[in-house]
């Protein structure tokens, strides 16, 4: 059974839950750590609609929620045992099982967290997603990752972010190195990337 395929998440889902329950209150913490003030004011300041694509038991797309109070928020995940639970304990939460090449609505930011490096071409992905994406496109993945982790297909670069987005800028570029946090769940660095729709709003470009 591949690490990415569907029945491989559904068994991972009902026998690992608490410990996909805990990355993701990890990875909601080095996300919000991440993000700038400025980001942060800027995202909650306006009635937004939020999409967490590859949302798992939800408690990231629940934190999110709780970050920017004035969104919308959706969640997809094509794993009916995460979505199943994630829509009992998270009723705030918008949640969908879908697959993401089913999508058909679109949002004002489409986020994604420690779910593209699953995919051998993320690229193809991320070029899916923004068809959905008004505005901003946000992700959270491993940087620099050597060696892989088992489960990962793809390691991000630097120069991934160089690629050209289609009518997508990168305004933002920010990692940390989660190795020396309290209780960490990654041993390595993490990125925070967002990329804005042009013409679509002003916010501070921090790329470095």
């Amino acid at each position: 059974m591949e690490s990415n395929d569907k029945k491989y998440w559904e068994k991972m889902y009902s026998i690992e839950k608490w410990m996909k329950l805990a990355q993701g209150r990890f990875f909601s913490k080095v996300f919000n750590q991440l993000l700038s003030g400025d980001v942060k004011a800027k995202l909650s300041n306006e009635n937004l609609s939020f999409c967490d694509f590859g949302c798992g038991l939800g408690n990231f797309s629940d934190n999110l929620r709780m970050l920017f109070p004035n969104a919308d928020v959706s969640a997809i995940d094509y794993s009916e045992t995460a979505i199943d639970w994630a829509k009992k304990h998270y009723p705030k939460v918008h949640f969908k099982n879908m697959d993401y090449r089913d999508m058909t609505d679109s949002y004002d930011v489409m986020i994604t967290s420690n779910t593209l490096e699953h995919f051998s071409n993320p690229l193809e992905v991320i070029t899916k997603l923004l068809q959905h994406t008004k505005r901003y496109f946000i992700m959270l993945v491993p940087f620099e990752e050597s060696p892989l982790y088992w489960e990962h297909l793809f390691s991000f670069q630097k120069s991934f972010f160089d690629n050209q987005f289609e009518n997508f800028d990168l305004i933002y570029l920010r990692a940390l190195d989660c190795s020396g946090l309290w209780n960490t769940m990654w041993l390595g660095k993490q990125v925070v990337a967002i990329l804005k729709r042009r013409e679509s709003g002003e916010m501070s470009k921090c790329v470095g």
